[in-house]
């Protein structure tokens, strides 16, 4: 019942309970059809509700758990291979809708309601069993434009490109050397600029301090060797990059309001409960005739039949300084109706 695209994609729908904490090679789109899901990452919590979708980060450690008894969700999930093909560095950017992310910031409405229209196209070319050529290129331009749509760090600085960007790197950096120790003046030297005034755009742009960033990337690092690897409590708490073992424990509890050890015992190895249904073709297409009816509504619309009443001419008028008309043909089955509410 989930399909897949070799070497590209694999897709489906399941009906959750709650997962372990857990860390996906790939990257993953998930969209809530049914039911309430909370969201639980290193940096946050976040309620999903009924047609909110989300992305699941490379190698992003999350907990999922439905907020009553199931939930059932859409899930679009990119192959390794195939995400890496496309850019090698999404291992080290983070990407969010919603403020259920350790920086509180979220993506434009636009934006997320594009990526819904991508995502549901997708899931219902494949479903519809659209050749690996179609799929591989619908696949790509999902990843092309998360990419700078959905940057958490290059989002804060949407107003400043050259200092987006430079953070980007910067984020980059930390991600990459996370386990060696190094300070505000090493990343300041790196980059060429100066530790004050690095240390004023992270506070100004980012809202975080640089430590407080670093402590954050250090303990994804540490969650993932902790539920992915065999390493002993010890080896990771060393090479974890953190000045001590003391401080790596304060600053774990902080985030994820446990021991290293509690939370290793509460989440490797545990089972996931979910089950996987059927991916219903209908459910996709009222799903996407519904988001087209909400980008009409708050439109004046006009209909102007044809002699023969089985073709109309629907007249789109934007509310809006600038004014714009758009033309939809519509040609009726017989017995089929449509209904348009004009707005008054």
């Amino acid at each position: 019942m989930v399909k897949e695209y070799y070497d590209i994609c694999k897709f489906g729908c399941l009906s959750i309970k709650s997962t372990p904490f857990h860390v996906l090679q790939g990257l993953a789109i998930i969209m809530i059809i049914e039911g309430e899901l909370k969201f639980t990452t290193v940096g946050n919590t976040t309620m999903l509700t009924e047609g909110q979708i989300e992305i699941i980060n490379v190698k992003e450690p999350v907990k999922l758990e439905a907020v009553a008894d199931e939930c059932r969700l859409w899930f679009l999930y990119f192959e390794r291979i195939f995400v890496d093909s496309i850019r090698d560095d999404f291992e080290y950017v983070l990407y969010n809708c919603n403020e259920g992310n350790f920086f509180g910031v979220k993506a434009s409405k636009e934006q997320i309601d594009l990526l819904k229209r991508k995502f549901l196209a997708m899931l219902t070319a494949g479903e519809e069993g659209e050749n690996s050529i179609t799929i591989e290129k619908m696949a790509r331009d999902i990843l092309e434009f998360i990419w700078p749509n959905f940057n958490v760090v290059e989002y804060m600085f949407a107003d400043k490109t050259e200092s987006g960007e430079r953070f980007k790197d910067i984020s980059i950096y930390m991600f990459k050397n996370i386990e060696k120790k190094f300070s505000l003046g090493n990343i300041a030297q790196n980059v060429y600029l100066s530790a004050p005034y690095l240390s004023r755009e992270f506070s100004l742009n980012l809202k975080k301090t640089c430590s407080e960033i670093i402590n954050y990337y250090r303990t994804i690092n540490v969650v993932i060797q902790l539920i992915d690897t065999d390493k002993t409590l010890s080896y990771i708490a060393e090479t974890s990059g953190f000045s001590s073992t003391t401080y790596y424990n304060k600053v774990f509890l902080k985030f994820l309001g446990c021991s290293p050890s509690k939370f290793r015992a509460a989440n490797k190895n545990q089972r996931f409960h979910y089950v996987v249904e059927p991916l219903k073709l209908q459910e996709l297409e009222n799903v996407l005739s519904y988001m087209r009816q909400k980008e009409i509504a708050g439109r004046n619309v006009t209909i102007a039949y044809s002699a023969d009443r089985e073709t109309f001419e629907e007249q789109l008028v934007n509310d809006g300084e600038e004014q714009r008309e758009y033309t939809i043909k519509v040609t009726l089955n017989p017995g089929e109706s449509l209904r348009i509410v004009k707005k008054i």
